[in-house]
């Protein structure tokens, strides 16, 4: 296992030529939120992205991460086997035992790449959630009678008072904080009145 450093990043580069050729590598590291982000650039091709908890990884696991991921970025030569099979290959006794674990992550949301971009407007919104939870108390929005016309109420309250000035004069913070807590707070309601109408379709 590796730490990110100057050489650790040297390694990466010289493995990853070895199947993609040329490339490129950046590394960003979000102490706020305990993440980090790999991009790996190449000519005339949309960047590889791998984004983790922690600071300390194998390079092995990187490169196969974006081999199984990528194949179509690979060199002409590099030759897959059994990358993107959902079941074990099998050998002439039996199964092929992994290597290594696989989890088919495509199609999901990349939640840590979406944290690491946003990192600081969130750090101040979770501040609203923090104020509210201290006015009222943790938890306690989930119960608000109406909660989506009211949050979008307050959104709306909060949006109009940004004109003025960019600072809510209660909490401290900004209104477009609060615009964007009470968006996912409307959001949860939305989500919830919308489960609720389809299990009654359903019924």
């Amino acid at each position: 296992m590796d730490r990110v450093n100057e050489d650790f990043v040297k390694r990466l580069c010289e493995r990853l030529r070895l199947y993609f050729g040329e490339v490129s590598v950046r590394i960003d590291l979000n102490t706020t939120f305990g993440c980090t982000s790999i991009e790996v650039s190449l000519s005339n091709k949309e960047p590889m992205r791998y984004t983790f908890r922690g600071d300390i990884f194998d390079i092995d696991d990187i490169v196969k991460y974006f081999v199984r991921t990528f194949p179509g970025y690979l060199l002409p030569h590099v030759e897959l086997y059994n990358f993107e099979l959902e079941s074990e290959p099998e050998t002439e006794t039996g199964p092929m035992t992994p290597v290594e674990g696989i989890k088919y992550d495509k199609g999901k949301p990349r939640m840590c790449e979406m944290i690491q971009d946003f990192a600081e407007p969130l750090e101040e919104v979770a501040k609203v959630w923090a104020f509210g939870a201290d006015k009222y108390s943790k938890g306690n929005w989930r119960y608000v009678l109406g909660g989506e016309e009211r949050y979008s109420n307050a959104l709306m309250r909060h949006l109009l008072a940004e004109q003025n000035r960019a600072i809510d004069l209660e909490s401290g913070l900004y209104h477009a904080a609060h615009v964007a807590w009470n968006a996912l707070a409307r959001l949860y309601f939305i989500k919830k009145r919308y489960a609720s109408e389809v299990c009654k379709s359903e019924d």
